[in-house]
């Protein structure tokens, strides 16, 4: 096929050129078509340099082809190759690097730069650039030995190296074949930079001393050595040693750091060095009197000081460590953590101690976050796009399901964007449907504080035998019933929260859960891709005990996810699962779990089966309060309830039963006693109030007192345990509803 327009109007001159090849390109012409079409036009018009921009350009549009397509990481032999290939092509270094740096991530980008470096160092020119080269010297030799070493500058191949090398060599020989005397090349040994030539020029004018038994002072330079041999091109050989070579011995890396931090008046010593999956850690003890804070933004000095000796293109994290300092180096050659390569389904369950994958830490060792732990009970967390948050998320999820039946975890998931956890809307784990909306969400929450309290009246029912949580009361029970840990994961909150409709509702759900949900194994794990002041307001976030920071888009995000106003280490964070896990007792980055649901989805279909088929050998405890039923009661109900008639939380198994005893009650009203029975947002038991009491808290209340100060004026302080906080909370409410009655009444 030819190409008309590229074969007339074919120039030397690149600008219009490079337009007729794009617009050959966006006619649906391949690359070959055009090259051909250029090469018969070079041939009939005789202007080649317009074939090899040709050429030229086309390589370069390959190697975009290449680099531009879906993928999580490019094949390190993969973009060897393509580097190699478009330095052939004549492709300038820029143009490389830039390329790689717009389509390429962290890692890849690096590796490419080690990569075009190694290719231009180490291939073999061809016989035509060999040939070009030698005729470039030898025209400088006519301007005399101090032109001809300016060649060195710049200059990167090994194999032109030599070639200049075996040239010079012959250059000085024949001057000292014409006799020249030993200051001759002294003097030119004091003008040429290059040690190569200073070297031999010395040794030249050694010998010329020696045979006029003349004495000279100077010193021979020791050690150099002829330019070493090429190293293989072969993709898989060259890779390893692009990676080996990349890399300082990691003793050789701390002691180098630490001199570095010596120029900056800073004293340290060298602990120790560790080679994790995603970082290298170098752990530095600082001399006595040396505050943390003068090395703890220390990363971007780094970067200048040490980025080509130790590849480090982005500031490293430095931390305080158990009574040291860490600085964290990324790998080029970070390894991925599979999901498949640390679970186990297969240990026995321990109905006491419910954990999700957590990651591994620098030493290689893994971590579980054990939700029964009264330093975990409840998580938040965030994390930027491609900051490895959903893998996390699904990853729990998945391992939850697969690893205990419905009788020992049962599931709430709320996924307001829809992306990450609906994969997971047929497992019978689930309390509720997957949530897809602020109500839903809100509607869920409120569901989970009504289960709660049902939970607590069972533990009531069994204090004679010490029970007053759920690990006591499966101790208890162990054997004939289990009461379910119930993991609520909510997936982008503020979403969710930015809903004004169900704000209010939602928050109050979450304030109560988060103060009192965790000893009835009510877990909560909330998530936000970032973490805005406004959007989770700080009284809530403050009440959950462990913190899960992936990488964060600006320092100001990582001092919220941290909840540390110094904090600022998740900006630090390289993605794609790299965190870190804070609880009181606990502070570590660690990488997380690779699911690869998108990429093995084999595998993640087959735990998903297994997960919705496995034998469950326990009898779960039932509350006897179903989703649907809740919110059906609860929006029948909406507007209709009589703060002072509420008498307590109807299950739904008493609902049915009082339907059946009394045919003329609506859905709207159930009565119990002579009083109305309803479901509501707060659940509190009723607390009926004398006239005497009554004037106290109106009293109380007109002289400034708070709610609680009024509480304790009144009742006294009630500290002593989970039920005293209890009573302490009922009272509360009551008091709250009492003045909240007077001032509708216009009463104050």
């Amino acid at each position: 096929m030819y190409l008309p327009t590229l074969e007339s109007n074919i120039t030397s001159k690149p600008s219009p050129l490079l337009t007729v090849v794009l617009d050959a390109k966006q006619q649906g012409y391949d690359n070959q078509q055009i090259i051909q079409s250029a090469q018969r036009a070079a041939e009939y018009n005789g202007d080649y340099a317009g074939y090899q921009f040709v050429l030229a350009t086309i390589n370069q549009i390959e190697f975009l082809e290449k680099l531009n397509r879906p993928t999580i990481a490019y094949s390190r032999e993969f973009l060897f190759n393509a580097i190699y290939q478009s330095v052939l092509s004549g492709m300038g270094d820029a143009d490389i690097i830039r390329v790689c740096g717009e389509y390429c991530n962290l890692d890849d980008s690096a590796f490419c730069q080690l990569a075009l470096e190694y290719i231009l160092i180490n291939r073999i020119p061809s016989d035509s650039e060999q040939a070009n080269f030698l005729r470039i010297v030898d025209s400088k030799i006519n301007q005399g030995l101090e032109a001809v070493c300016e060649l060195f500058v710049g200059l990167k191949n090994i194999c032109l190296t030599n070639l200049l090398c075996n040239v010079l060599d012959n250059h000085i020989y024949r001057l000292y074949v014409e006799s020249k005397p030993a200051e001759y090349f002294l003097d030119l040994s004091k003008k040429i930079a290059s040690t190569w030539v200073q070297d031999r020029l010395k040794r030249v004018a050694s010998l010329i001393a020696k045979e006029t038994c003349k004495e000279l002072d100077f010193d021979v330079i020791a050690g150099v050595t002829p330019t070493s041999a090429p190293k293989s091109l072969e993709a898989s050989d060259a890779v390893d040693e692009i990676i080996k070579s990349s890399q300082l011995d990691l003793n050789e890396a701390g002691e180098l750091v630490v001199s570095v931090l010596k120029d900056f008046k800073i004293e340290t010593e060298f602990v120790g060095a560790f080679n994790g999956p995603t970082f290298t850690r170098i752990e530095l003890k600082l001399a006595r009197g040396t505050k943390f804070s003068s090395v703890a933004n220390f990363g971007d000095d780094l970067v200048q000081q040490l980025g080509m000796e130790l590849g480090i293109k982005v500031p490293p994290m430095v931390s305080s460590v158990c009574g040291r300092t860490a600085i964290d180096i990324p790998r080029i050659d970070r390894e991925i953590a599979y999901f498949r390569d640390y679970v186990n389904f297969n240990d026995d369950i321990d109905v006491n101690r419910i954990c999700i994958p957590g990651g591994v830490d620098v030493n290689g060792n893994f971590h579980w976050i054990n939700l029964c732990d009264d330093n975990i009970t409840h998580l938040i967390g965030s994390g930027r796009t491609r900051s490895g948050k959903s893998q996390f998320l699904k990853g729990g999820v998945l391992y939850l399901a697969r690893k205990y039946p419905p009788s020992v975890v049962r599931l709430a998931l709320s996924d307001v964007k829809r992306v990450t956890l609906g994969k997971f809307k047929n497992l019978p784990h689930l309390i509720a449907p997957v949530c897809k909306d602020a109500k839903s969400t809100a509607d869920m929450l409120e569901f989970l504080v009504a289960e709660m309290e049902l939970r607590y009246q069972e533990f009531d029912a069994h204090e004679d035998d010490g029970i007053e949580n759920i690990a006591q009361y499966n101790r208890f029970y162990l054997g004939r019933q289990v009461m379910p840990r119930v993991i609520c994961w909510v997936d982008e909150a503020p979403e969710m929260l930015a809903d004004e409709v169900y704000q209010q509702r939602a928050e109050a759900a979450l304030s109560t859960l988060l103060r009192k949900a965790g000893a009835a194994g009510i877990h909560l794990l909330v998530y936000s891709q970032r973490p805005d002041r406004d959007a989770i307001k700080p009284q809530i976030r403050s009440n959950f005990p462990c913190k899960t920071a992936f990488a964060a888009a600006r320092p100001e995000d990582s001092y919220i996810a941290l909840a540390d106003d110094k904090d600022r280490r998740a900006y630090h964070l390289l993605g794609r699962g790299d965190f870190i896990l804070r609880t009181n007792e606990f502070d570590e980055r660690l990488q997380a779990l690779y699911l690869a649901d998108d990429e093995d989805i084999e595998y993640f279909r087959c735990l998903l089966s297994e997960a919705i088929n496995q034998h469950d050998p326990y009898v779960a405890w039932e509350s006897g309060l179903t989703f649907n039923d809740f919110v059906q009661q609860l929006y029948l109900n909406k507007g209709l309830v009589d703060p002072n008639a509420v008498d307590r939380i109807v299950t739904n198994k008493e609902i049915k039963t009082q339907q059946t005893k009394n045919k003329q009650t609506d859905n709207a009203d159930l009565y119990q006693h002579g009083k109305k029975v309803e479901f509501r947002a707060n659940y509190d038991f009723n607390v009926e109030f004398d006239a005497q009491i009554k004037n106290q808290i109106l009293g109380l209340h007109r002289r400034g007192y708070s709610v609680e100060e009024i509480v304790k004026e009144i009742f006294g302080d009630s500290s002593g345990g989970r039920n005293s906080d209890r009573k302490f909370t009922k009272l509360k409410n009551a008091v709250e509803r009492y003045i909240h009655s007077l001032n509708e009444g216009d009463n104050l």
